[in-house]
């Protein structure tokens, strides 16, 4: 496992800030599913290939709930969804909250990719 990390430092670290996407890591479990709002500051997977998560601005570490207007506002460009708790995004109170406001949804999600990272 370490010897992945350090390939994957190696290859990456010299990458300057300015010429990486920020990302954006949603639908992260802890105690139990949640939707697009649920994140981490200093996200393992993001910190192991150098990646500019737009979370880290926040200076909070760890799992995290934001409001969904914060997602919008920072515009990241990559988005990401957990596959896991995918289902949940689409759970029916997710469906009722996209009825009352699709443009966090749009904005935030689209692109999407959902990968089970």
């Amino acid at each position: 496992m370490e010897e992945c990390r350090s390939d994957l430092d190696e290859r990456t670290k010299g990458i300057p800030d300015d010429e990486k996407p920020s990302v954006y890591v949603g639908a992260l479990s802890f105690r139990g599913t949640h939707g697009i709002e649920s994140t981490q500051g200093k996200y393992a997977l993001l910190e192991a290939i150098n990646a500019k998560n737009v979370v880290d601005e926040t200076g909070r570490t760890g799992s995290i709930m934001l409001d969904k207007e914060k997602i919008i506002q920072w515009d990241p460009d990559i988005k990401n969804l957990r596959k896991l708790s995918y289902r949940r995004f689409f759970h029916w109170s997710y469906w009722s909250d996209l009825n009352r406001r699709p443009a966090h949804y749009e904005c935030a999600a689209l692109p999407l990719s959902h990968s089970s990272i």
